[in-house]
């Protein structure tokens, strides 16, 4: 039975239908991986047990057929060369497999360094009041699969996923006995699309191109008063404008100091290059000025003494998500620009709000030359408006429940009051989206959880959360929160947290520098050539010996010396805690600090340099810790440049980290592979070579 079980083993058609399934198996992978992500391919197929089951009868089914033709002749020396690579390298990828880490670190420049490392894959802790431990899931939010159970720490308590789904954070508005007033309320229109908020009584909102109150108060009457101080102060002649490419009636005046200017304003998009080009005319005078490339910059007007424009944003795809301005993507669908019409020093009068009603009957605050929507609940339970705008005036009147009124600042945009609550209280919470709002670049994915405690059952939506670190001033010593979310169930209190896994890494890792040169010719573009950081391990930072007769000590201390040399220098020493050494040339090199000072020095006058730091960009990772031995055994951690914020936040930096324990395995048998075909096809007629026959 044995030799028929081994013979089977060592068979050509068990190697032939393997290697069938293999190849199938990697062709789906493949194609999931291009449709749908890689971390779906490596959830069902890679990374699945039943894959590492095959891998292991591949490599048994390897040794066999070369373990059955021993003893082994010289012309099969190739042979079992080649088979046993194969097995070496599959013994290697499955080392990986099991054992490898490949996760990220968000680094960013003057944080305190950070020994926490985030894998590619999340987690759901569940934990219970009572219960001293947690139960733990791992899972891949990518693939996104529609349902699982998930780990609970004690079988009272069963959940399960139900659903997955990109998810968007809602207050949750639900009408109580007690409570406070709130009303719902609804803008829509073509270019700012449908946003919805709940104003508790006293909220005041700045919603990016108005001001939102609710308050309590009556209409202004004929002789209602403004309860404000004001005085007359030098201010420059302002005039803030928001223009839109797809709707050139659209421009509105947000806030004005002065004079009107009667300027026109349009915003174009080059019919070449889709470069977006702010039109204005001012005073008879018209002017062109390009938008990219000068956002934030002052540009003078030429021929009009003392005025200028600046840019104060650009949004390609213009957008109000939690009520703040921004752009959905890159692409120019919706185009918009808000700047700053500047001009000379004028006498206006400037606000200054002394009460918020004055008998019942006074005028909210609102901002001079601004836009603001106040809905005010009066004495008698009723619902009225007053509306400021920048172009008409001051409209007011009173609500009927669901039905649109005109936003004046912006042509064909309503409000509507949809819902009215006297008493209510509030919660955030998640609800999925419509496919067609779902940015899958940058999505927030989350979670519909069914928890179970006897006969009670609730279902909620998560979404995924930041891990938060906390450092030990004293000690050092980081401790990772995952942030979670409590729910009562069945007399229970349950709390699940979602965010991704992490591993504490031997040691601690900061950002000293992150740069990212830009394209030649493409200075103005966000273009960049490459992105390069300086990073230190465990604090270690490079470290400057100069030489007693060095001309940088001489000069500092002198008492007309460069105060920055001073210092910097101490006792003919250059340390710094978050130093970096950077621009090295033939004569000179320049030392960088964490407060941006620098320093250069002659090489002539230094004594000794110890480089700490290292320094990683596109295509040139870093290892630590390096012995030479640490590849081999797999010891070291791979450092390479992965993501970056430029040019938003030019002080972070994304980093892969990389653990590979099956490297040396994995190389050997490759070389064995090659070096066995080589003797297969070049060295087996000289192994079938007979001696000559002696005489």
């Amino acid at each position: 039975m044995f030799r028929t079980v081994f013979r089977f083993l060592a068979s050509l058609k068990l190697a032939l239908l393997l290697l069938a399934v293999i190849i199938v198996a990697s062709i789906m992978g493949t194609i999931w991986e291009s449709n749908i992500s890689a971390e779906f391919a490596r959830r069902y197929i890679y990374g699945n047990i039943w894959f590492d089951i095959w891998l292991m009868f591949l490599c048994i089914n390897l040794f066999c057929v070369a373990a059955i033709r021993y003893p082994w002749k010289p012309h099969q020396t190739g042979f079992v060369i080649t088979h046993a690579g194969i097995i070496i390298l599959l013994i290697g990828s499955m080392i990986d497999r099991h054992w490898g880490i490949e996760g990220f670190v968000q680094l960013h420049r003057g944080a305190a360094p950070t020994e926490v490392m985030e894998l590619r894959q999340q987690e759901l802790v569940v934990s219970v009041a009572g219960v001293p431990d947690s139960a733990h899931t791992s899972f891949n939010v990518k693939s996104m699969q529609q349902s699982f159970p998930v780990n609970s720490p004690t079988p009272e308590v069963r959940i399960d996923v139900v659903d997955a789904h990109e998810v968007e954070a809602f207050q949750e508005v639900t009408s109580t006995s007690a409570g406070a007033p709130v009303i719902h309320l609804r803008l829509q229109g073509p270019m700012m699309g449908r946003q919805e908020r709940w104003l508790f009584l006293g909220d005041r909102e700045d919603g990016g191109l108005a001001v939102f109150s609710f308050e309590k108060g009556n209409l202004p009457t004929s002789n209602g008063t403004l309860s404000k101080s004001s005085k007359e102060e030098l201010q420059p002649r302002l005039e803030r404008y928001f223009a839109f490419a797809n709707q050139k009636d659209s421009t509105m005046v947000v806030q004005r100091i002065g004079d009107s200017t009667n300027a026109s304003v349009t915003l174009d998009l080059d019919t070449l290059t889709s470069e977006p080009i702010l039109k204005l005319t001012v005073f008879n005078k018209d002017y062109s000025l390009k938008v990219l490339g000068n956002e934030k910059k002052d540009l003078p007007l030429e021929g009009l003494d003392g005025w200028k424009v600046c840019i104060a944003g650009y949004y390609p795809n213009f957008s109000i998500v939690d009520k703040q301005i921004s752009s959905k993507n890159d692409r120019p669908e919706n185009p918009a620009i808000n700047f700053d019409l500047i001009g000379p020093l004028v006498k206006a009068a400037v606000e200054y709000p002394a009460a918020m009603h004055d008998g019942g009957n006074a005028r909210p605050d609102t901002a001079v030359g601004g836009n603001a929507l106040h809905i005010l609940l009066g004495d008698d339970g009723k619902l009225r408006y007053l509306l400021n705008s920048s172009k008409k005036g001051e409209l007011s009147g009173e609500i009927q429940q669901g039905k649109e009124q005109d936003v004046t600042w912006i042509p064909g945009t309503t409000f509507t009051v949809d819902e009215y609550y006297p008493h209510a209280t509030s919660k955030m919470t998640w609800r999925p989206i419509s496919e067609g709002s779902v940015d899958h670049e940058n999505f927030t994915p989350g979670l519909k959880c069914r928890i179970r405690v006897g006969q009670d059952t609730m279902e909620a939506w998560l979404t995924q959360h930041q891990l938060q670190l906390h450092t030990d001033e004293v000690t050092g010593q980081t401790t990772v929160e995952q942030p979670r979310e409590t729910y009562k169930v069945g007399g229970k209190e349950i709390g699940i947290s979602f965010a991704n896994e992490y591993r504490m890494l031997p040691f601690t890792v900061s950002l000293l520098k992150f740069s990212a040169p830009r394209d030649e010719g493409l200075e103005e573009s966000m273009s960049f050539a490459s992105f390069e950081s300086t990073l230190s391990f465990n604090g270690h930072v490079d470290w400057v010996q100069l030489k007693p007769t060095a001309k940088i000590v001489e000069d500092a201390m002198r008492p007309e010396g460069n105060p920055a040399s001073r210092d910097i220098l101490e006792g003919g020493a250059v340390r710094e805690l978050y130093g970096a050494i950077i621009n090295e040339d033939a004569t000179q090199l320049t030392v960088e600090f964490s407060d941006r000072r620098t320093l250069t020095i002659q090489k002539s006058d230094i004594a000794d340099c110890i480089r700490k730091t290292r320094k990683i960009y596109m295509n040139s990772p870093t290892s630590y810790p390096s012995p030479w031995w640490g590849p081999w055994l797999g010891t070291t951690y791979k450092f390479s440049q992965a993501d970056h914020r430029m040019p938003a936040d030019p002080d972070y930096s994304g980093v892969q980290v990389l653990r590979d324990p099956g490297w040396m395995p994995k190389w050997v048998g490759c070389l064995m592979i090659c070096f066995g075909i080589f003797t297969m096809f070049y060295l087996k007629p000289y192994f079938r070579m007979r001696p000559k026959a002696t005489a």
